[in-house]
């Protein structure tokens, strides 16, 4: 005896043993309560893999070379607390003045023989006290520490201790000017 599912009264004997039996099948569920169908979980569309922003070509729009002169040179003074300073020579020797805890930034640019600022071949390498110095690395005359920089044209430096040291760079086998930086007592 069976009745609409929609029913209010009870199943018969006869569905009751047919349940039993699937029961033993393997089938695992009642017939009376069908297994639910898995829904397809929502898979986000893949997304494109940004295109990075193009390298701008730091020589684009310069004149060609080649470099037949190139100049080093102080850019920026910062104090340990941040401070931009004003960048100085001592009036009797020329020497760049700096002080020990300074964050010096040298700043270079080649010329071609019309004193345009040019192109070049090969990036700048610096010399201090004549010895190349890789970045991240403190001078062996333990006044100078070389920082990294993105950019081969500056020289990015610590002022470690106090004294005195001679600084020059090479580009296209040009050497530059040399200046004496000389890292002084605060007064």
């Amino acid at each position: 005896m069976l009745h609409h599912p929609r029913s209010n009264t009870g199943i018969g004997l006869g569905a009751g043993v047919l349940a039993v039996a699937l029961a033993g099948c393997g089938g695992g569920g009642s017939p009376a309560a069908p297994t639910p169908t898995p829904r397809p979980s929502a898979t986000p569309a893949p997304q494109p893999t940004p295109t990075p922003a193009p390298t701008p070509d730091p020589q684009a729009g310069l004149p060609p070379g080649p470099v037949v002169s190139y100049r080093v040179k102080v850019r920026s003074i910062e104090s340990p607390l941040g401070e931009l300073r004003t960048i100085g020579q001592d009036p009797a020797t020329g020497y760049w003045i700096v002080y020990k805890g300074d964050f010096v930034v040298f700043d270079s640019d080649q010329f071609n023989a019309a004193g345009d600022k040019c192109k070049w071949v090969a990036d700048p390498e610096w010399f201090v006290d004549g010895v190349r110095v890789a970045e991240q690395t403190l001078h062996p005359n333990g006044i100078v520490f070389v920082k990294g920089s993105s950019n081969p044209f500056l020289l990015r430096t610590d002022i470690a201790e106090f004294g005195s040291f001679r600084l020059r760079a090479r580009i296209d086998g040009v050497d530059s000017n040399e200046i004496v930086v000389d890292s002084q007592r605060k007064q």
